[in-house]
């Protein structure tokens, strides 16, 4: 049997091509893919900058937010997994060996030993010449590792709900278990794309007292989608000072926590410093440009004790919670996914995401279909563009 898979051999350019489907072993799953969302990682990797930094090579098939049924298991996985043929999975990129320090004291998402150097262990990422190469959601089938980890998916949930678990699962460790966020506390979150968006989510549903977004003016749909969401106050950082706003909302206090989620741009940070509070936590969770400088009063920090830790993954508590925030209030996050295409557009949906080629709709969550009819109809026109 072989799969259609969209390969990644240099910085803009994926090809299109047909692979035989290596053999499952007992330890071992075939997925077939029915959806895969593409994040702002995505798009950084089809421009070339994380192939740059050093990060991994080419080839690859990239793809870490992929869901699909089981097709084929072997024995000893269908034992340790307790899933059987059929069965609707979401993954989470991250493959770990489980035994390093790192997983045994829980953050197995840091794990850097289970593949070989240069190739990062992570679905999406791992170039080809590692093992048999299926290691990415831009494709119709994956090979699944024994040591993958997933979530299960009810099929009476749709899938355009379903492909928002990574940037909601996102929101709930950045925004509410790394700072700890408490009923009634107050929140920045810095941007206003699809983590940040799954960001108000979260802090809605872990009962956050006020809600602040940032965005810009030529994001002016998704801070509307904001307040529909929860957030109780936008700015636009483009047309406002941001510090002066929070202050005021705040009546001078500032916030307990802020995330920011702003890539590239180092001014949020700048800011994240002057809004939080004395003794508030800020989350970097949005990766910069290294060239752009950052101008922070390192004494500021001093003075107001305030904790900083970055985050840039998930975690398995993370995806447990954002599946029941998505089985609770699913149909209500529909605003968040805005366009389908079909696998083998995959360039046009990352020029799409990338804002390289115009779309009627601001993307925020965008979505790759080996088949059409995994497509939701209200979006098929997005797939059309």
């Amino acid at each position: 049997m072989k799969s259609r898979v969209m390969i990644q051999v240099g910085d803009r350019r994926i090809l299109d091509d047909e692979w035989e489907i290596p053999v499952v072993g007992p330890g071992e799953a075939l997925m077939q893919v029915e959806v895969c969302g593409i994040c702002g990682s995505d798009v950084e990797l089809y421009k070339g900058s994380v192939a740059a930094a050093g990060i991994l090579r080419y080839p690859l098939i990239p793809g870490h937010e992929p869901i699909g049924r089981i097709v084929e298991i072997g024995s000893e996985a269908a034992k340790r997994w307790k899933v059987k043929v059929g069965d609707r999975i979401a993954l989470e990129p991250n493959l770990s060996c489980g035994r390093c320090d790192l997983c045994l004291t829980g953050s197995y998402h840091d794990c850097q030993s289970l593949m070989p150097p240069g190739a990062p262990p992570a679905y999406g990422f791992t170039p080809t010449d590692v093992g048999h190469g299926f290691w990415g959601g831009y494709s119709q089938f994956m090979h699944l590792h024994e040591r993958t980890i997933f979530h299960r998916v009810p099929d009476s949930m749709p899938l355009s709900i379903a492909a928002l678990y990574q940037p909601l699962a996102a929101g709930v460790r950045w925004a509410v278990q790394i700072p700890e966020l408490g009923l009634g506390d107050s929140i920045l979150i810095l941007g206003s794309g699809q983590r940040g968006l799954g960001s108000i989510v979260a802090a809605k549903a872990a009962g956050a007292g006020q809600i602040i977004v940032t965005g810009t003016s030529r994001s002016h749909a998704k801070l509307e989608l904001a307040k529909k969401l929860g957030a109780d106050h936008v700015i636009q950082a483009d047309k406002e000072t941001v510090v002066d706003r929070v202050k005021a909302i705040t009546s001078g206090k500032g916030v307990d926590v802020v995330v920011d989620t702003v890539p590239l741009d180092t001014g949020p940070i700048v800011d994240a410093v002057e809004c939080v509070r004395l003794g508030g936590k800020i989350v970097l969770a949005g990766v910069k440009d290294k060239n752009q400088p950052i101008a922070v009063n390192t004494n500021r920090l001093i003075y107001k004790e305030i904790t900083i830790k970055g985050a840039y993954a998930q975690n398995f508590p993370a995806y447990v919670e954002a599946f029941r925030i998505l089985s609770r209030i699913g149909p209500d996050l529909s605003g968040l996914h805005t366009h389908e295409f079909r696998l083998w557009d995959v360039e046009q949906a990352l020029l799409v995401m990338a804002k390289e080629k115009k779309s009627p709709v601001d993307p925020i969550c965008v979505t790759l279909h080996p088949e059409s009819s995994s497509m939701a109809a209200s979006s098929a026109a997005h797939a059309l563009l």
